[in-house]
């Protein structure tokens, strides 16, 4: 995803004053404490059909990011976009477990994808502050969008229907073959503790409670 400053849009929309509305940070926290939960459900429907469908919502979100007329709908959005890329990451790693055989292939496609976000990491700030001082900070999401159409037809087109054996899902293996209790507390637990450390603030300096 291409994050962008919305603070720098030079046309006289919206600005972003306020610290604590920052959409690149609600994208992280909700793709964060996401992550176990929709792992869990990927074992269960299988890698093929949640990878489609976060490239699809994160194709959504994303254009809906760049269609926001306020801040609070920019944040939300960025927030649901990051629930998106959870439906993708776990999915991406089974679906390079069952793709490829174990040994330097797979190494080696794992690498390309642990260097490839932070590469596209880089690439989306850079294309970012330039949009924003050029053509406008919306078409970063537009891009954005755009590139996940892409990934989402060629997934669509590519990916072979047989790469796991899944059995026929049902409401009886999403309601006991998952741990929906411990799933939902752990990830609302990792959201709390974030916010908590995101915005609490020491009535002391912590230079001086080490000396």
């Amino acid at each position: 995803m291409v994050r962008v400053n919305p603070g720098n849009c030079a046309d006289g929309e919206f600005l972003l004053t306020n610290p604590s509305n920052r959409p690149a940070s609600i994208y992280s926290l909700t793709c964060g404490c996401t992550l176990l939960l929709l792992g869990s459900v990927t074992d269960v429907v299988g890698s093929r059909l949640m990878y489609l469908l976060g490239c699809f919502l994160q194709c959504a979100f994303t254009l809906a990011c760049g269609l926001s007329k306020t801040a609070t709908q920019l944040i939300v959005f960025c927030g649901f976009s990051g629930v998106a890329a959870s439906f993708c990451l776990p999915s991406t790693v089974s679906i390079i477990n069952n793709a490829f055989p174990a040994g330097r292939r797979r190494s080696l496609t794992f690498a390309s994808m642990g260097g490839g976000l932070n590469f596209g990491f880089g690439i989306g700030l850079t294309l970012g502050g330039v949009f924003a001082d050029t053509i406008g900070w919306r078409w970063g999401f537009y891009l954005a969008a755009i590139l996940n159409l892409i990934m989402l037809l060629s997934a669509a087109w590519y990916l072979p229907k047989n790469l796991e054996e899944i059995p026929l899902v049902s409401w009886h293996r999403l309601t006991t073959g998952i741990d929906w209790v411990g799933a939902i507390v752990a990830s609302s637990s990792l959201a709390m503790l974030s916010y908590v450390l995101a915005y609490f603030k020491l009535p002391y300096s912590v230079t001086k409670l080490v000396c």
